[in-house]
């Protein structure tokens, strides 16, 4: 069984992790909108991460963040990448493709598939009727944004093809990754490095068997390059913050946090450009943040002693 990490510690991993997933996805919008190749972007911060933390873990002395070369994580960790990519790369087309208030709402529906995950994989009790609540009102408050959205009045919901795609990758991802600091125990920098290094080449390939131009690929001003280059620092510390907050708490939560943390992004976005909804659209959108903040962590279920089981289990002597 897990052995639940104290407060002080989930509130730093919870607030480092905040910090770094609410500017990731304005920048990575703000580094599209130079450079309009997102694989070629997501690989480059793959590769950039994935360097970083293999020569990080070279210098330090600190034995407990060396990289660990064993068969058995690296298996587990290629499945959980599968996913990881998927849910990267729909990211950004999503990105792409809608405004970033409408990412920000598919990633707050998630939460209500990953306590049904939480229950049906991970040993944790049903949400309580408050956090029940919680999550049904994000998905309302989904469906209210939607209602609102002039792409989905003209294209119908073929236009959220990219953001469900993200939405089901990245519910997936939250399980499975979950499942694996559970499962396989393994340094933070191994986690860092087996995700970003595992990761580059899949996304290589999505990228070629969609058709992506790379030959779209430029740099053409110093504005791109300090974008490209932010994304890059971030995309690094994003891994580290990620996996350690991950391995504090439950994947619902984790995942309640990735929505919570959303509130500085769009503030963000709010204040650089105009690319945002309308005014009932973000009405919707800050009543599915509000909603997140009110969620409880489901508790583990309690497990009976296998002595106590097995004197139950066992038939009456005459």
């Amino acid at each position: 069984m897990e052995r639940p990490a104290s407060f002080h510690a989930m509130a730093l991993a919870v607030v480092a992790y905040s910090l770094c997933s609410g500017t990731m996805l304005v920048v990575n919008k703000l580094t599209m909108f130079f450079i309009p190749v997102p694989g070629a972007v997501i690989l480059i911060q793959l590769v950039v991460a994935a360097l970083a933390v293999l020569l990080m873990s070279s210098l330090t002395d600190d034995k407990s963040q060396k990289i660990e070369f064993k068969w058995e994580a690296q298996r587990a960790y290629l499945i959980y990448v599968f996913f990881f990519v998927v849910s990267v790369y729909s990211n950004m087309m999503a990105l792409e493709t809608s405004n970033v208030d409408t990412v920000i709402i598919f990633r707050s529906c998630a939460p209500l598939a990953v306590s049904i995950c939480d229950f049906l994989f991970m040993g944790r009790e049903l949400p309580s009727l408050r956090s029940a609540g919680v999550l049904f009102t994000l998905v309302g408050g989904a469906y209210f944004y939607s209602s609102q959205d002039e792409r989905v009045k003209e294209e119908g919901y073929k236009a959220y093809f990219w953001c469900i795609l993200y939405f089901c990758a990245i519910c997936t991802e939250m399980t499975i990754g979950k499942q694996v600091t559970r499962m396989v125990k393994v340094s933070l920098s191994t986690s860092v490095f087996y995700t970003n290094a595992f990761s580059a080449l899949p996304m290589l390939i999505i990228s070629l068997s969609t058709g992506e131009d790379f030959n779209k690929f430029k740099v053409e001003s110093s504005m791109a390059f300090v974008l490209l280059s932010l994304s890059c620092v971030i995309g690094t510390a994003i891994g580290y913050t990620a996996w350690h907050a991950r391995g504090l708490v439950s994947a619902t939560t984790f995942t309640l946090v990735g929505v919570c943390n959303k509130f500085l992004t769009i503030f963000i976005n709010l204040l650089i450009w105009d690319k945002h909804a309308n005014a009932r659209g973000t009405a919707a959108l800050f009543l599915c943040l509000i909603a997140s903040s009110l969620y409880q962590q489901a508790p583990l279920r309690e497990t009976k002693p296998a002595a106590e089981t097995s004197i139950k289990a066992a038939p009456e002597s005459a």
